[in-house]
């Protein structure tokens, strides 16, 4: 801000300096100040009505009086194996992919059962993205004080925009920032710690593990070990914090034009905090034999395998999202045929592919495990 505002006083002193020269190009400047003065309204205008409409929506406000669990009964003596936790982001239940596209998945469940799992297919949960599913899951006090009431008041909406939107829009009125009040805090994995479990996460997301792992599309395969670099996940999250400011720079502003240079200088600021992981490749092509090896499938085995040298007990949240938007994905692979080239939202075409695929991973990583 400090460097925008430099630049804005030189150009003035400039433009002052040399009026007299410019005003022959007065009609140019003027048409570019008023192109300026479009952008301005054509990004300030939704950015302004969205807020305003967000929080119109919250006419129940309960108040930013929430429960973290801090304390833990726990038991020394009991065992404490190796776990791993499989989340396999937006793959529907048995149940949904039964009755949206006939298929009962009976091989799934045999394959699962083989493996010694027991199956509840009946098991739901809703909610309007995984930035909020995550607190539903890893932290029960933090649900029952706060997101239970909300999802509650919100039975009547019908549209899954709109009940996002008003999450958000709770949280904002609230004062709470679900990446660093809620993420860094969830209480099973704090739980697992007392009793001198390693969390370990294959997810930039959960911040509330000893090691992360960073594996998506935005970043380089990476690793971050928070509990020998206290100092530098600081850093991260200063960092981070940017995209607050990014944002509000960038919707209400013409600074939208500029959006991805600001978003390379954060992550050029942030890359050196994290480690390369081995390609491990011998492992690795073992267990791509029979699937399709596409990148994302080799950077899960990648991670996972790294993730065994943690110390034991070690808790492993694995994230699976081969099955995540956009759905277009698994044809890039070149090994089924797309039958709505170009069209990434025809889900009754695109989705099915991708979840077998998933399960397939899926499957691959828990014999690794195993």
């Amino acid at each position: 801000m400090v460097f925008m505002a430099a630049v804005t006083l030189v150009l003035l002193l400039l433009l002052r300096k040399h009026s007299a020269a410019l005003q022959k190009h007065r009609s140019a400047f003027l048409t570019l100040a008023i192109m300026i003065c479009v952008l301005f309204a054509y990004n300030f205008a939704p950015a302004l009505y969205s807020e305003v409409l967000l929080v119109s929506f919250s006419t129940s406000p309960q108040g930013s009086q929430y429960e973290i669990k801090t304390d833990f009964v726990t038991d020394d003596t009991l065992p404490k194996p190796d776990i791993y936790w499989f989340h396999m982001d937006e793959m529907m239940g048995f149940n949904g992919v039964d009755k949206y596209f006939g298929d009962a998945q009976d091989e799934l469940k045999t394959e699962l059962i083989e493996r010694g799992f027991t199956i509840n297919k009946d098991a739901a949960h809703f909610a309007p993205s995984t930035m909020f599913a995550l607190p539903s899951l890893l932290s029960p006090s933090f649900y029952d004080s706060y997101l239970e009431p909300l999802y509650s008041n919100l039975a009547g909406l019908q549209s899954r925009k709109l009940i996002l939107d008003e999450v958000q829009s709770r949280f904002k009125i609230d004062g709470i920032n679900i990446i660093y009040d809620i993420h860094t805090q969830h209480e099973l994995f704090h739980a697992f710690k007392s009793v001198g479990y390693t969390v370990v996460a294959l997810h930039e997301l959960v911040r509330s593990s000893d090691v992360v792992y960073r594996n998506n599309y935005a970043y380089p395969l990476a690793v971050f070990d928070s509990m020998e670099n206290e100092a530098a996940r600081r850093r991260a999250a200063e960092l981070s914090r940017y995209s607050d400011v990014r944002w509000l720079l960038t919707s209400t502003t013409p600074l939208s034009l500029f959006d991805q240079m600001i978003s390379g200088y954060v992550d050029r600021q942030t890359a050196g905090l994290w480690i390369s992981i081995p390609e491990h490749t011998e492992i690795v092509s073992r267990f791509t034999v029979r699937t399709r090896t596409g990148a994302e499938e080799r950077n899960l085995y990648r991670t996972l395998y790294d993730s065994f040298s943690a110390p034991s007990p070690r808790l492993v949240y694995i994230f699976n999202t081969i099955a995540h938007w956009p759905y277009h994905d698994v044809y890039n692979l070149g090994e089924i045929e797309n039958l709505s080239t170009g069209n990434r939202f025809a889900f009754d075409l695109l989705y099915l592919p991708n979840y077998k695929y998933a399960t397939e991973v899926m499957l691959s990583a828990v014999d690794m495990i195993l």
